[in-house]
Order: C-alpha cells, then structure tokens, then sequence
C-alpha cells in the first residue's frame, strides 16, 4: 500500500489531514473519525477564507476520502453538497494564467547575456544548456532541477543522457514525469535544425558538457557537482531578462514550456506532435498556446 500512491501525493495527503486536524482543533471541533458531512463543508469554507488555493482545497480533501476508503469508511466528501462547494471554490478562485511564452527571439536574446549575468564562464554554459533543454524538449522545471518538494534524484540525470554518433540529436531517458505517475519512463528527442531559430541546442550540450565536472548525479550541476536548484534556474533566467530589457513579472521557469507549444504551433505543426513532444495526454496543451 505504501507504493500504491506518489511518495510526493502522500506527503500532500498527509499535509491536508494535518489542515484539517488544525481546523478541529481552532474551532472546538470534536475530532470525530470518520469525519461527519458537517465537519468537511466546514473544512472548505475554513479553507476559502484561508485563502488557500482551489488546486490546494480538492487535494486536501481528496487526502481525507482517501483516508477514508484505505479504513474502510464511506467516503463523505462524495457528497453532492462536497462536490458543489468544491465547484463553488473553483469558479470563485479562478484566476487567469498570464505567464507570457519565451519565444525563440527571446531565448536566443537570453542566451547572448549569460556570459554578462552569470558569475563564470562554467555557469554561463550551465545555464544556456539548461534553458535551451527546457525550450526545445518542453520539459517542465522539475525535471531539469531540484526543488524541495521532490525526492533526491527525480530530476533527469546524467546518465540519462545520450548523444547520437554524429552530433545530430540528443536522447533523454526520463525517469519521472507529472504525468508519469506510473513510472514507465518517457523518451525525449532533440535535434539541432529547427527552422525557427539560430540556436542549436545539441551544440549547446555539448559545449557545456566539455566543461561539466565528471560526476554521476543529476545532468545540470554546478562545477563543485552540485544540483541545479528550481530557485536558481528561476533567478538567473529574471537577470538575464533584466539585461535584455524585458519585465520578468509574466515571465516563469514554465514559460519554456507555453514557448515551446506557442513556437510549434506557429509553425504550423499538428496539435497531435505538440501533445506528443510536450508529453500532454488532455487537451490541457491548448492553454499553453498563446499566439
């Protein structure tokens, strides 16, 4: 039962019984188990006036039902009331997503002002490899760096790496995906020519990895061997984005990945390769285009 979730879901669940215990015990709620229907649409109105986010509220109560069902108990929070309060939570909170697409002329204009905002040469390298990664293999951050809230090791390694005999393409072999919840592993292609852009991204990897310290470990690492950390990739791509005279407030590490999807589709390319190559398996790839 302890592999039958994500050790990263587990920990969520575990965070929302602890919410709700704090909720009990502020407001003299008797900490009944199982919790009666009245104490869970307590806990979503406790929740909204919290502030917590609506991605948030449904987790922690997804963490109560499964409680719930693991110790045979019925499973209150598939209520009709539960079910229209959380409705009721999603549309009161929806927020539009105004995080703007890196383009190709951004990211090429990005990679010319590394060598000035970066502290070393190394770096500079560092950085270029991992934001022309992330651009043209429509990764998501976590899976280039590390970050607190994921396990040693989840994000792509060195090992996962192969470069093709003449230089053409790059192969990562990715160990663990958001979507990837099973652990089946997923295949990720990267050529230099794209019509798009100057920018050749195996060179780039190349470059880097000529100068990356011959250690095990994650792919992007520092020269000491340290990991790249989701803070710094996110620090460093601001500063080059100051330099380049561009307001870095609607611009995030995800903005690769809405760049990637916008530049395929101005380039005409099928939605089926766009979901393909960014590794969606809903619709959800047509909010990522922003043309």
């Amino acid at each position: 039962m302890q592999f039958a979730t994500a050790q990263n879901t587990q920990d969520t669940y575990r965070q929302g019984l602890t919410c709700f215990d704090e909720f009990r015990s502020q407001f003299k709620v008797e900490k009944l188990w199982p919790p009666p229907l009245e104490h869970v649409v307590q806990f979503i109105g406790y929740m909204s006036v919290k502030g917590l986010g609506e991605s948030t509220a449904r987790t922690y109560v997804a963490g109560i039902a499964y409680h719930l069902k693991i110790n045979g108990h019925v499973d209150v929070t598939q209520n009709f009331i539960v079910k229209k309060l959380l409705e009721g939570y999603r549309r009161k909170s929806k927020t539009k997503d105004i995080r703007l697409p890196i383009t190709s002329n951004i990211l090429e204009n990005i990679l010319k002002v590394l060598p000035i905002v970066c502290t070393n040469n190394y770096e500079a390298k560092l950085f270029a490899a991992a934001f022309s990664v992330a651009f043209f293999g429509y990764f998501r951050v976590g899976e280039l760096t590390e970050g607190r809230k994921q396990l040693q090791g989840h994000a792509v390694q060195f090992k996962n790496l192969e470069i093709s005999n003449k230089h053409t393409f790059l192969k990562f072999s990715l160990q663990h995906s958001k979507a990837d919840q099973r652990g089946k592993g997923e295949t990720i292609m990267i050529e230099n020519n794209h019509s798009s852009t100057y920018i050749k991204p195996v060179d780039i990897m190349l470059d880097y990895l000529r100068v990356r310290p011959s250690v095990q470990g994650n792919l992007f690492c520092h020269f000491g061997g340290q990991a790249l950390t989701r803070v710094q990739f996110a620090a460093v791509l601001g500063k080059a984005l100051k330099a380049i005279g561009v307001d870095s407030t609607r611009y995030k590490s995800h903005s690769f990945r809405i760049g990637a999807a916008t530049n395929a589709a101005m380039l005409g390319i099928s939605d089926e390769d766009i979901c393909k190559a960014g590794r969606w398996k809903s619709k959800c790839y047509k909010s990522y285009i922003r043309t």
